[in-house]
């Protein structure tokens, strides 16, 4: 029964990517190229941001460092970072870097190895980014069926560690054991929540892991640049569960980025097939006036017309049967006698 709203929002996502697409280039996309040219910016400008801290309330999650034998919890590196990401930025008294302008720096920066970074690569990170602290850490699998998750702050400008978050619960209860992460990294960064701040923490993204390991495999695979199985992942969750809002924004993004791709493909397919019509030097010699590819018979030049009628099997189809070669220069062969 629950099957049918799925397919008809997924067709709706489907049907609002191509007409973003179509009258121009999507806001995702245009957005993503955005924050690539601010990391490359900021980059250039290391030196002159480096010299200038940034707000001890301005805080950046990175991806976390997953180490356990399941390889398919890795994909929480990303999916954990975002639900703390989230939480953090429920409080009005910190500003939180979003997560596509840290991957578009960890992108330039060709920081990632294997989904996380090291301490001295994070406060790089943080002090390109203008943060004035970071959130590093990791999440162990410990036996078969629970986590822990270790979290720290690092002050940028000293590169100290300002306080840590811990908390180890069993796989199915990892929304609450990332609530007390939160909670934890909220008393380190020296903040206290309104009621109203702490009842929206309180709220969960959705009620099933599966959703979220799908979601959370989406993310990789968007960071990663494969946006067709970032779409997929997300499409998952929403089958999984129709009311996860996270999902359903980013396949919509992911497919406004697909369309957007396609269309600059054909764009420069086209613009490839004009210059060839403005330079005919240029098209491919098979396109040649007489030769395949036009209508009509292909047509032989005189040479090779020549000397077909030298080939053996021809004497019917030439006035010239049993000439030499030397009959296509004007010279006439000897009289049979």
């Amino acid at each position: 029964m629950r099957r049918a709203p799925v397919t008809v929002l997924l067709v709706a996502l489907s049907a609002g990517a191509c007409m973003s697409s179509g009258s121009g280039r999507s806001i995702a996309a245009r957005t993503r190229d955005q924050l690539t040219d601010d990391a490359r910016q900021a980059i250039q400008q290391e030196r002159a941001l480096g010299a200038v801290a940034g707000p001890p309330t301005t805080v950046a999650v990175l991806p976390l460092r997953f180490s356990g034998s399941d390889s398919s919890l890795r994909p929480l590196e990303r999916g954990f970072a975002e639900l703390l990401t989230t939480d953090l930025s429920r409080s009005s008294k910190l500003t939180v870097v979003e997560r596509a302008r840290i991957q578009s720096l960890l992108d330039e920066l060709a920081l990632q190895q294997s989904g996380w970074t090291d301490a001295s690569t994070n406060v790089r990170a943080g002090r390109l980014l203008r943060a004035g602290r970071v959130v590093q850490g990791s999440i162990f699998q410990v036996g078969g069926s629970q986590l822990r998750v270790d979290a720290a702050v690092l002050d940028v400008p000293t590169t100290a560690v300002r306080g840590s978050a811990s908390g180890e619960d069993e796989i199915d209860r990892l929304f609450d054991l990332e609530k007390r992460i939160a909670l934890g990294l909220f008393a380190q960064l020296g903040v206290t929540l309104t009621v109203a701040e702490r009842n929206a923490i309180e709220q969960r993204p959705t009620r099933s892991l599966a959703a979220f390991l799908a979601y959370s495999r989406g993310l990789t695979a968007e960071d990663e640049g494969r946006f067709d199985d970032a779409s997929r992942f997300y499409r998952d969750a929403i089958r999984v569960d129709p009311g996860f809002r996270a999902t359903l924004l980013r396949s919509r993004d992911a497919i406004l980025i697909i369309g957007d791709r396609q269309s600059r493909k054909d764009a420069g397919n086209s613009a490839r097939d004009a210059a060839d019509d403005l330079n005919p030097s240029s098209a491919d010699v098979a396109t040649a006036p007489g030769r395949s590819g036009e209508h009509g018979p292909p047509q032989k030049d005189a040479a090779s017309a020549a000397t077909d009628t030298d080939k053996p099997g021809n004497s019917g189809k030439s006035g010239n049967s049993g000439k030499s070669g030397r009959a296509k220069n004007g010279m006439k062969g000897p009289k049979p006698k």
